[in-house]
C-alpha cells in the first residue's frame, strides 16, 4: 500500500474487466497480488528456482529443475555462468541452451542460447540475462539447461538460477 492512498489496490476473486496499465489487484481466492502490464496479469512477487550446479561431460547432458507448473512464468532473468576445463577456443567450445520443457520433456522451448567459445577457460563467465525471448515459454513444467560441444572443449560447470514472475489468468 502507499501512504495515503489506501484504495489503490481493489481485491476480489477476478480481476477487473477493463484494467488499466500498471492496476494493482489482490486475487483473495489465490493470494496472489498482480498487477497489469497492458496484456496480463502478472505476480508482483518475483520467484525464483533453487540454483542448479551441474558438470557437463558428454553433449545433451540435461539438467532439469520443476517450475509451479499451473501458471505461466513470465522469466525476468537468468543468472547464469559457466567454467570451461582447459581446452575452451573458438574452435572448441560448448553451446548452452537454457529452456523450457514439458512434463515428460517431450516438447521444448528454447529461451536462451550462448556459446563459450570466446570464453578464458579455467575461470567463470557470467552469461546471464534480463528477460531472454520469448519470456513466457510455451512449455514451462520444467526449466533445464542443456549443453552441445563443438569438437572436443573440456568439462563445462555451470551455475543456474531462474527468476520469474507467474501469468495470472
Amino acid at each position: 500500500m502507499f501512504p495515503g492512498s489506501p484504495s489503490l489496490v481493489l481485491k476480489g476473486t477476478a480481476f477487473p474487466a477493463n484494467p488499466q496499465t500498471g492496476d494493482l489487484f489482490f486475487r483473495t481466492d489465490l493470494g496472489f497480488l498482480c498487477y497489469y502490464t497492458g496484456t496480463a496479469w502478472l505476480t508482483v512477487n518475483e520467484y525464483s528456482n533453487s540454483p542448479q550446479f551441474a558438470t557437463l561431460s558428454t553433449n545433451a547432458s540435461t539438467i532439469g529443475f520443476p517450475v509451479r507448473a499451473v501458471y505461466t512464468p513470465h522469466i525476468t532473468r537468468v543468472e547464469i555462468a559457466t567454467n570451461i576445463v582447459a581446452p575452451n577456443s573458438a574452435s572448441a567450445y560448448w553451446t548452452i541452451v537454457v529452456r523450457g520443457g514439458s512434463l515428460a520433456l517431450a516438447s521444448l522451448t528454447d529461451f536462451l542460447t550462448f556459446d563459450t567459445s570466446a570464453d578464458a577457460a579455467g575461470s567463470y563467465v557470467d552469461h546471464s540475462s534480463a528477460a531472454p525471448n520469448p519470456v513466457e515459454p510455451t512449455y514451462h513444467h520444467t526449466f533445464l539447461f542443456s549443453g552441445t560441444k563443438t569438437n572436443l572443449p573440456g568439462n563445462a560447470n555451470v551455475k543456474c538460477t531462474i527468476f520469474y514472475r507467474l501469468v495470472v489468468p
